[in-house]
């Protein structure tokens, strides 16, 4: 059976229509760009993401030739003819020990070993220029790549997750700010219309058809929605601040828009499931995480491969003399490690295998969360067509108690008790009508929607 719904079909209240405001209006699409502009998980995704990206580079250069400056310098002064003796015979032994480089060493064994029976001092620069050339790492670069490529798109996807949570996050206080002066709207309603009964009871009591009790009860009606609009205001105060604290700026003098509307979209829960859980971000991190996963593997495995690499060295002693050059190729190849490279192998697969169930598992849950929203926002329209049918009923109530009382063969009491039925009536159409627009924003999480590229398809 095929099922369809809105995705985000993000409704005004068309019965409880706000006053005109003289405040700048604040859309949707330019609060959920203020919200994402200022967000800090946002901030810190992108930092992290730029770190990956920085760390291909960092990958790549090791495939590249190395070049360093290294220099040296040694000042010998003499104390006495022992330790000029002494030092010489140090000299030779560093000059056996220098062997093939020629460095320092050799060169204070070839000449301090002269200076044995006489004074002096001794002063040696030495210059060096070594050119480094990895020949072969065992693939292991190639693999390293692989990660970071992977890394840099696991990166990408948490930035965009992060963009999308601070649009959801302020849709929610977006129309919360909505909700809330519709409430205030129905409240001060309310009271217009107690202090209408009010006069009404006062008019009759003064023309001895109405008494008193019955001035009393409206008075105490007015009492209570005033009170009632009180509370409405308070919450729209706390609602616009919240509205500016998730934004990232104060709200000021802006109001959100009345009217929010968002292009319909639909899924068959038979076909398009599957497409829709591969678009949640936590499936997209654990399927780009088992690239990584493979890639890691491929690396423990290569870690005992031979790897080659060459090496060039240009050296000078003093002021263009003692100059030498080296080239040197070396091979090394780890034969024996008892089992160590093994372990890591077996570690690796343990954590592809996990990354494997945990993908498994966010899509059973994600599978739940979506079938969950959709059955959510179901009952929030069935609801709204509930809560519509109610007002009508009580409009019409209040209407009639009015037209009795106002003919002398009604009660006051009749006329609270419908105002205070249609009071409630439309505040239930109000809750109804923005908890679906709540749930719309649920679902949009749910199938991982992107709600600013939403708005910008909408204004397109």
């Amino acid at each position: 059976m095929r099922k369809s719904f809105h995705v985000a079909a993000l409704v005004a209240v068309g019965a409880i229509a706000l006053p005109a405001q003289a405040q700048p209006v604040l859309t949707l699409d330019e609060a959920i760009a203020l919200a994402q502009a200022h967000s800090l998980p946002v901030a810190t995704s992108q930092s992290k993401l730029k770190q990956a990206q920085q760390q291909i580079g960092q990958t790549y250069a090791g495939l590249y030739p190395q070049l360093s400056l290294s220099s040296s310098a040694l000042s010998y002064r003499q104390i006495d003819a022992n330790a000029i003796s002494n030092f010489g015979s140090f000299g030779g032994a560093g000059g056996a020990a220098g062997g093939l480089g020629g460095g320092l060493g050799g060169f204070g064994g070839a000449n301090l070993g002269s200076f044995s029976g006489g004074g002096g001092a001794f002063n040696m620069v030495t210059n060096s220029l070594t050119l480094t050339q990895v020949l072969f790492d065992g693939f292991q670069t190639a693999d390293a790549l692989r990660i970071a490529d992977a890394t840099v798109k696991m990166d990408q996807i948490d930035e965009a997750n992060q963009r999308r949570k601070a649009a959801y996050d302020l849709s929610n206080a977006y129309f919360q700010v909505l909700r809330t002066q519709s409430l205030r709207e129905v409240a001060s309603k309310a009271v217009t219309q107690a202090q209408a009964h009010v006069e009404a009871a006062e008019i009759r009591e003064r023309a001895g058809t109405g008494t008193r009790f019955d001035v009393l009860q409206a008075q105490a009606q007015l009492a209570n929605v005033e009170g009632q609009l009180r509370s409405a205001t308070n919450n729209v105060e706390l609602a616009r601040l919240n509205l500016g604290v998730v934004m990232g700026e104060p709200l000021g003098n802006r109001t959100p828009s009345p009217v929010a509307v968002l292009p319909s979209a639909h899924l068959d829960l038979e076909q398009d499931l599957t497409p829709a859980l591969e678009s949640r971000p936590e499936i997209q991190t654990l399927v780009v995480k088992q690239r990584i996963d493979l890639a890691n593997i491929d690396l423990k495995r290569k870690t005992n491969l031979p790897k080659a690499q060459a090496q060039a060295q240009y050296s000078q002693q003093g002021i263009g003399t003692g100059r030498s050059f080296m080239v040197m190729a070396g091979v090394s190849w780890n034969l024996i490690d008892w089992g160590k490279a093994d372990s890591t192998v077996v570690a690796a697969e343990e954590d592809a295998r996990q990354t494997q169930l945990n993908l498994e598992l966010a899509r059973r849950s994600g599978a739940v969360d979506i079938q969950s929203a959709v059955l959510s926002r179901q009952d929030a329209h069935d609801r709204v067509a509930i809560a519509q049918k109610g007002l009508q009923v009580s409009q019409e109530s209040f209407r009639m108690a009015e037209v009795r009382y106002n003919a002398g063969v009604g009660t006051g009491y009749e006329v609270i008790d419908a105002q205070t039925a249609l009071v409630q009536a439309q505040s239930n159409y109000v809750q109804a009508t923005y908890d679906l627009q709540t749930a719309e924003i649920r679902l949009a999480q749910a199938l991982g929607v992107d709600l600013q590229q939403v708005l910008a398809q909408k204004r397109s």
